[in-house]
């Protein structure tokens, strides 16, 4: 399987995208999934990933941001379509998931989210 995503392309570090996709594996699965999908790839590539978490505190900062600008801004805002927010609001957990995953990695709280997370929940 090959996945190209133009909207992101750039040249940078691949763990970068390596783990966005673990946020979101996470964030939709579960960390067990995301797990899974990481052993796979130390697997494939035959080696360790080094420092991923750090990749991953990124894209959950990253992620968390999105979300905000979602919810404040408008969906749009971050070329979603508008009815996406109905979507988010029905959907909690995987946004919640990504929170707890920064909180995890970093200890850090960050009482804004937090209230939003209380607010669409």
């Amino acid at each position: 399987m090959i996945v190209i995503d133009w909207t992101n392309f750039s040249l940078t570090d691949v763990r970068f995208d390596l783990a966005w996709t673990l946020v979101l594996t996470n964030s939709y699965m579960g960390m067990a999934w995301r797990d899974r999908f990481l052993r796979e790839y130390e697997h494939q590539v035959g080696q360790a990933v080094e420092q991923i978490e750090y990749f991953e505190v990124c894209a959950c900062a990253r992620r968390l941001f999105d979300l905000a600008i979602s919810f404040f801004a408008g969906a749009e805002k971050m070329g979603t379509r508008a009815d996406a927010i109905k979507d988010m609001r029905a959907q909690t957990v995987p946004a919640c998931r990504v929170y707890q995953m920064l909180q995890d990695y970093t200890g850090v709280s960050v009482e804004p989210f937090e209230q939003l997370l209380a607010s669409i929940g």
